[in-house]
């Protein structure tokens, strides 16, 4: 009897996990691969906080995201996140309720946006959708991906892939960094990452064999490239603790600041479902913990300055240029708390950041798929940056559902009787 097929999926978050599921249906036998070094989970697994990444997930209704918030809620993997939510002015400009907005014209503006990151007032459809619930994962949004592939008993490899090969005669090498074996065979392989040069890495890898072949791949692997270098945003996440006497002054829980040149959402950790309220910092003192994610302008604009390739993207690790978001995102995120508590209770306790280079799919490749295919090699590309959807989370999904579909369907592979 013909042993199953070995697939090795490239990326750890939502996608590569939801691709992994479906898969799993198959009786695939898939491995996650992620760079992660704590955990899988990609831009929900966040850095040395587990909730520096992704901040929540919303699904448009009836969309196939929602069967999978569903699924994901009965898992006790996400619940909702309840509180006050709104929009706040970036220089005592004050807060204006989600409740309130919604009754505005500013509500019906904020739907009728996309979900590019820059060009909206709204975060990632934060507040677009009001009537719609929010979820976080739980015990923190790293814990989804990881609490998915767990309770379907898929494997994952917390080390980076640091090159692919196809072989001639069918199939894929994967060499694993850290990996006992160093490389790793596979008979198909799907990338899951956010960043589309990786993809085009793999693409490349391939060698084909007529000239037909070769311009049809070099064509992929330059539109996949283009989208990183054109329609790519880089950002970072501050994280702080405060004195528990400012998250009692300050009027909300989370909020968009639409106005401000560097902070694009503002959220206290702790209203977040099965969050502890009280965060221990590390010289001693406690107090609660929030988050911002800055725009994508100023994390262009300090890369541009401060080129990070090759340093840590961790500015408690030695990543310069994250050590440098840390004290501006502190200045800035100080005076928006500012008007509420004063210049002291400003300040916080601790702070630190993290990269991400490829935050946000600023415009998508425009696809009418949510993943392509390369049937006659195998491969498979997933990410959000593929086709336009009303979220970036939600792109992410559509994209890793299809893509276990997708090679499915190239592996010849029916679902599981059960």
């Amino acid at each position: 009897m013909q042993s199953p097929p070995h697939v090795a999926i490239v990326g750890g978050g939502l996608t590569g996990a939801l691709c992994a599921l479906v898969l799993r249906s198959r009786g695939v036998e898939a491995t996650i691969f992620d760079a992660g070094k704590r955990r899988v989970g990609g831009r929900l697994a966040g850095g040395q906080q587990p909730d520096s990444g992704a901040q929540f997930l919303k699904a448009t209704p009836g969309s196939q995201f929602a069967s999978v918030v569903s699924m994901l809620q009965r898992e006790q993997l996400i619940a909702p996140w309840t509180g006050r939510f709104g929009m706040l002015g970036s220089r005592s400009g004050g807060f204006l309720p989600a409740e309130v907005i919604r009754e505005t014209p500013i509500g019906g503006m904020l739907k009728d946006q996309g979900p590019s990151s820059e060009s909206s007032t709204d975060f990632c459809g934060f507040l677009a959708s009001s009537g719609e619930p929010t979820y976080v994962g739980t015990p923190s949004n790293a814990s989804i991906c990881e609490g998915l592939c767990k309770a379907a008993g898929i494997s994952t490899v917390s080390s980076r892939v640091s090159s692919m090969r196809h072989r001639d005669h069918g199939g894929w090498l994967l060499d694993v960094e850290g990996a006992e074996e160093g490389t790793q065979a596979f008979d198909a392989l799907v990338v899951a990452t956010h960043d589309a040069s990786f993809a085009a890495e793999a693409v490349r890898a391939i060698r084909p064999s007529t000239s037909e072949d070769g311009e049809v791949l070099a064509r992929v692997a330059d539109d996949l490239q283009a989208q990183r270098d054109h329609r790519t945003e880089p950002a970072f996440t501050f994280s702080a603790i405060y004195s528990r006497g400012l998250s009692s002054a300050v009027p909300f829980d989370a909020a968009v600041v639409p106005g401000s040149p560097l902070v694009q959402m503002l959220v206290r950790d702790g209203s977040k479902a099965m969050r502890q309220g009280e965060a221990k910092a590390n010289n001693g003192g406690s107090g609660e913990r929030w988050t911002a994610v800055s725009t994508a302008s100023f994390a262009r604009e300090l890369l541009r300055r401060a080129p990070a390739r090759g340093e840590s993207g961790e500015s408690g690790a030695g990543g310069s240029a994250a050590a440098a978001a840390s004290s501006m995102l502190s200045e800035e995120v100080g005076r928006l708390f500012k008007p509420y508590v004063g210049d002291v209770e400003a300040r916080p306790l601790e702070a630190s950041a993290k990269r991400w280079g490829a935050a946000f799919a600023a415009g998508t490749m425009g696809l009418d798929h949510d993943a392509l295919g390369l049937e006659q090699w195998q491969l498979v590309v997933a990410g959000d940056y593929l086709r336009e959807h009303p979220t970036p989370i939600e792109a992410a999904a559509a994209s890793g559902l299809e893509a276990g579909e997708r090679l499915a369907t190239f592996l010849k592979l029916q679902p599981k009787k059960v």
